[in-house]
């Protein structure tokens, strides 16, 4: 990824072709926002899945996914991303969203985390919590919403799904 002189990534010509149509839709200055950020996905059930998809299909830099539950029979008609292979072999549902998601767009990062602590929410710019995050508690969501909006210099996207 190429850099501009502010310091904000700027694309290549690889990247240009790659994403010629989000450019056309995004236009050149959320594009080059795009391929900058970083979001941390809470729950790889189906919203997860689906999110984490679109997200990497769009260009951002890095998708971090974090959800400890191995992947179950009952995933299979919830999470595309989740097989009979990987039920078997014991992965998480987070493992099985990373494989899928690297395999759609080998240009963006995809990170697997065990645990939702500060420092990992505030290395994000956006933040989303889905149905399958495994504390949905009222107090778990003021933790996350206070740090994603103390974050400097400046907050972070905090999105409940």
């Amino acid at each position: 990824m190429a850099s501009a002189n502010d310091g904000k990534p700027a694309l290549d010509s690889q990247q240009m072709d790659l994403y010629s149509r989000q450019i056309g839709t995004y236009g050149m200055e959320t594009m080059v926002r795009l391929i900058g950020l970083k979001v941390l996905i809470l729950g790889c059930r189906g919203v997860g899945a689906e999110a984490s998809k679109n997200i990497a299909l769009a260009g951002v830099h890095t998708v971090t996914l974090l959800d400890n539950a191995k992947a179950q029979y009952k995933d299979l008609g919830v999470n595309f991303c989740v097989s009979e292979e990987a039920v078997k072999a014991g992965k998480t549902r987070a493992e099985c969203t990373r494989s899928l998601v690297e395999e759609l767009n080998p240009n963006t990062r995809v990170l697997v985390a065990t645990e939702a602590t500060a420092d990992l929410i505030t290395s994000h710019d956006a933040v989303i919590v889905t149905e399958g995050y495994h504390n949905l508690a009222l107090s778990e969501m003021n933790r996350i919403n206070e740090l994603c909006r103390n974050r400097k210099p400046i907050q972070s996207i905090f999105i409940l799904s």
